[in-house]
C-alpha cells in the first residue's frame, strides 16, 4: 500500500474562503460559480507542481446527486490526478466543500423570496 496523502492543511486555507463566497450567493448560478472557482483554485494549489490543468468546467456542483459534485472526465482521466485521487483524502475534502455549498443551496431553495427579490431589483 502506497503513502496516503493529506490535503487538510490546504483545506483549512480554502474552507473559510468557500464559506464566505457561498454565503454571499444569491441564486444557484452564483452558488455554482463560487463553488467551481474555489474548488478550481484549491485543486490548482494541490497540483501546482504537476501537469494537471484544471478549469472551472472541470468542477460541477450537482445538488441532486449524493456527492453534490462531479468532476469532468478530462480531469478524472489525467493519470496524475487519478493517482492522487486514489491515494489521498482529496475526495473527502471535496465532499466537505460540496456539503458546504449544498447547505447554502438548500437555504436558497427554502427561501426563494431572496432570489425573487434580487431579480426584481
Amino acid at each position: 500500500m502506497g503513502k496516503q496523502l493529506s490535503f487538510t492543511g490546504v483545506e483549512r486555507e480554502f474552507a473559510p474562503i468557500l464559506r464566505d463566497k457561498v454565503s454571499r450567493a444569491e441564486d444557484r448560478v452564483d452558488l455554482e460559480n463560487h463553488f467551481a472557482r474555489t474548488v478550481k483554485n484549491f485543486l490548482n494549489r494541490v497540483f501546482e507542481d504537476n501537469d494537471v490543468s484544471i478549469t472551472i468546467e472541470d468542477i460541477i456542483f450537482t445538488p441532486e446527486k449524493d456527492s453534490f459534485f462531479e468532476l469532468s472526465n478530462n480531469l478524472k482521466k489525467n493519470n496524475t490526478f487519478a493517482e492522487v485521487w486514489e491515494n489521498s483524502d482529496l475526495n473527502g475534502v471535496l465532499k466537505r466543500f460540496s456539503e458546504t455549498a449544498n447547505s447554502r443551496y438548500m437555504h436558497l431553495v427554502k427561501h426563494p423570496e431572496k432570489t425573487e427579490k434580487k431579480i426584481r431589483n
